[in-house]
């Protein structure tokens, strides 16, 4: 999935590009069916489920602090599915 994708999933569900800042210089990472992504208006990393028809971040983080390794992504993950 590439950016333009990413834009158009959230377009899909209602958010407009102007309500979530997306462009190429937008750091993000795919993890199983899962998204990370740095939305720098809120400073925060936000976690979203792809495999669903709603646009609702499940958590979000400092961006300045994040750690994007797999490692911590996949424990993110984990923590998300007990709820």
């Amino acid at each position: 999935m590439n950016i333009n994708n990413i834009i158009d999933w959230f377009g899909n569900r209602g958010v407009s590009a102007y309500d979530m800042p997306i462009n190429n210089k937008t750091k993000y990472k795919i993890v199983n069916d899962w998204l990370f992504i740095d939305n720098k208006e809120y400073q925060e990393v936000e976690l979203y489920y792809l495999n669903t028809i709603y646009c609702e971040a499940y958590n979000g983080w400092n961006n300045k602090t994040f750690d994007w390794s797999n490692k911590n992504l996949l424990k993110k993950i984990e923590l998300a599915n007990e709820y």
